[in-house]
């Protein structure tokens, strides 16, 4: 029951996920300043200093250095997986090297591979579960939403971030998941990866200990 509404809680948040962003943004902001923002990010993007290095080099540099950092996670067994490491290393990277973003094809090829480790935990099992779980899968991608709505217009009027960042860093779908779309849709990643991070570590390690709590 647990594996199958985590199941949904993924795949249902990653389907509506954009259109949910979407349709605040297109409430909140006018389009003529997302226009302005995205013009503007796109001439930053075209500005951003990429170093002697060709854009081949840097991505097998910053995929390099990144898989070390994934393989010593793995290694050390610490929660999160290989995410953690590997996101210190490109930034540490970043910051000696001034390397450039991966390309688009990378993303695109993360995107696919994303998508097929969702798609093959999805079994009959889980399908035949459904039928007996859509009012609790209702209610639980309901309240996502509406809490993801709160701590968007929170740190959105507070200035913590930009609207659309926030929707995407309190969305409830994978770390990894939300922070390739994201990029695709002009977020800022480092913050939304870094909140995304946080909200994954309390699930691992505060989770279990509330629950237990509750429980007794």
């Amino acid at each position: 029951m647990v594996a199958t509404m985590q199941l949904i809680r993924l795949v249902g948040m990653l389907l509506i996920l954009l259109y949910w962003i979407q349709l605040i943004l297109d409430h909140f902001i006018k389009q003529s300043k997302n226009a302005e923002e995205s013009t503007e990010k796109e001439t930053l993007k075209k500005q951003l200093p990429f170093g002697v290095m060709n854009q081949t080099k840097n991505n097998l540099l910053v995929l390099l250095i990144s898989s070390i950092g994934g393989i010593l996670d793995v290694l050390s067994e610490i929660p999160v997986g290989a995410l953690i490491f590997s996101l210190i290393f490109s930034i540490v990277l970043k910051l000696t090297k001034n390397t450039a973003p991966l390309s688009a094809n990378i993303r695109y090829f993360a995107q696919i591979l994303a998508g097929s480790i969702i798609g093959c935990t999805f079994i009959l099992h889980s399908i035949l579960q459904m039928g007996q779980l859509i009012f609790p899968a209702i209610t639980l991608l309901f309240s996502y939403l509406v809490i993801n709505f709160i701590f968007a217009f929170s740190a959105y009027r507070l200035g913590f971030l930009d609207l659309q960042s926030a929707l995407f860093a309190s969305s409830p779908a994978g770390a990894t998941d939300i922070a390739l779309i994201a990029g695709d849709f002009g977020g800022d990643m480092p913050k939304i990866a870094a909140v995304q991070i946080c909200r994954m570590l309390y699930s691992v390690i505060v989770m279990p200990f509330l629950v237990h709590f509750f429980v007794s």
